[in-house]
């Protein structure tokens, strides 16, 4: 068989050759209220790392690199979107200053494309429609959630002391030692993380990153196959805790009060761990997607190639519908279009629902910009398979067949080897010696 994969020496080449397609895929964004011309409240914009790598592409599961945050950031968005619907006190539209997004960013485990696009849609006014009409100067402050899967021991990373920043450690500092024993340390160091990408953009952004490390990753198994979460049961009480907290204090800091409806649901977690972590085949995927063959195996989380959209960003696109979605009342002939108040209506189980889950492209800048020699923006690529294939069959033949003509060729061999000897010997009758003749 014949499978030819393309190369070339680096990227500029191959793209030049038109044999290798850029790493990229599609970000996952949702806003939690709409956004209109005339908003000029500002962003708290949540983003997590929702992609993971591996040698081998099948094997990219991600557990502790970022599997333990997506389910973090997936309970907080969950727990806003419950203040938002039932608590008069903390109502986004008229009590709250700020305003909620959510991101969970393909490509990052390739120099960050993800965060680096969505960054630079940001700082140049190309990101989304007028439901996402936004620019980084709108963005009060970005907070990433890190690896959260080993340790208790929450450490908030920022690369500089500013309002924002000593605010959002302050009111982190109010729930030390709460839950499960959780305590919140401040660095005044950023290890490599998303964050850096917004910094690229504007270095006057207020950032923080929240993580389970100081200095080093706790995690043995960082980018290989074997890097999965086990004991999902103990995590699962740790998120839920560590994300209540989180929720209460992005209400806090955006203008708000803590809430009671700030309860995130156990049982929720533990299914959502269950399908992105340990078997994409579980009840809450076969109920969103309204399948039941779906593949029964841990679910990887490997980059798409350009604008493609994988089956893991189908099943993040619809779980974040579901957790971020808010009840339209609408009939369902009204339902399937886009509310006048900038919800994106659809209809489920008998009712209305609006949200505001949107894809956006996860490649790199590099490549809109046509720059693939660029040491600002990720220039990763994937070679292309070759379109020719090939395949030569050899026909064997059955085991009796073989032993059948095994036996009958040694046999021909003894007979022949035994009529050989026996012309040897008898050779002198055979040939008899004629005399010489004068």
């Amino acid at each position: 068989m014949r499978s030819f994969m393309n190369s070339a020496l680096d990227t500029p080449t191959c793209m030049r050759r038109g044999t290798c397609d850029p790493i990229g895929g599609m970000n996952v964004i949702t806003h939690l209220i709409p956004r209109t011309n005339e908003t000029d409240k500002s962003i708290i914009l949540f983003v997590v790392k929702a992609d993971a790598t591996a040698f081998f592409k099948d094997l990219s599961y991600g557990g502790e690199a970022s599997g333990g945050s997506m389910v973090t950031l997936l309970a907080v968005m969950k727990a806003l979107s419950q203040v938002r619907d039932n608590d008069p006190a903390n109502k986004f539209d008229t009590v709250l200053s700020s305003e909620f997004m959510v991101a969970f960013l393909q490509a990052e485990s390739f120099d960050y494309s993800g965060s680096q696009r969505l960054a630079y849609s940001l700082k140049n006014g190309k990101f989304g429609n007028d439901a996402y009409n936004i620019t980084l100067d709108d963005v009060k402050c970005v907070i990433e959630l890190g690896p959260l899967s080993i340790s208790n021991q929450i450490y908030l990373h920022a690369d500089k002391s500013d309002d924002n920043v000593d605010q959002i450690k302050g009111l982190f500092a109010k729930y030390n030692g709460e839950g499960a024993a959780i305590s919140f340390l401040n660095s005044t160091q950023l290890p490599p993380s998303s964050l850096n990408s917004f910094l690229r953009e504007d270095s006057n952004v207020s950032v923080v990153l929240i993580t389970d490390s100081e200095s080093k990753l706790l995690s043995d198994a960082y980018g290989s196959r074997f890097d999965i979460l086990e004991n999902t049961a103990n995590l699962a009480d740790n998120i839920k805790k560590l994300a209540e907290i989180i929720a209460n204090v992005a209400l806090q800091f955006a203008g708000g009060t803590e809430s009671d409806h700030v309860v995130v649901d156990l049982t929720l977690i533990t299914d959502i761990q269950q399908c992105l972590l340990v078997n994409q085949n579980c009840s809450l995927f076969q109920d969103l997607l309204n399948q039941t063959d779906l593949k029964d195996s841990r679910l990887s989380r490997y980059s798409s190639i350009g604008h493609q959209t994988s089956n893991y960003t189908i099943y993040l696109n619809n779980l974040m519908l579901d957790l971020s979605k808010t009840e339209l009342n609408l009939e369902q002939e009204k339902c399937n279009s886009t509310f006048s108040t900038g919800w994106d209506a659809y209809w489920r189980n008998g009712s209305c629902y609006g949200s505001l889950v949107n894809n956006t492209s996860a490649r790199s800048p590099a490549f809109l910009l046509n720059e693939y020699n660029s040491t600002q923006y990720s220039t990763w690529t994937e070679s292309r398979w070759s379109p020719s294939f090939s395949l030569r069959v050899f026909v064997v033949a059955s085991r009796a067949e073989g032993v059948t003509l095994f036996c009958c060729g040694f046999f021909y061999f003894i007979f022949v080897s035994l009529f050989l000897i026996q012309c040897h010997r008898r050779s002198g009758q055979i040939f008899p010696a004629h005399p010489s003749q004068c």
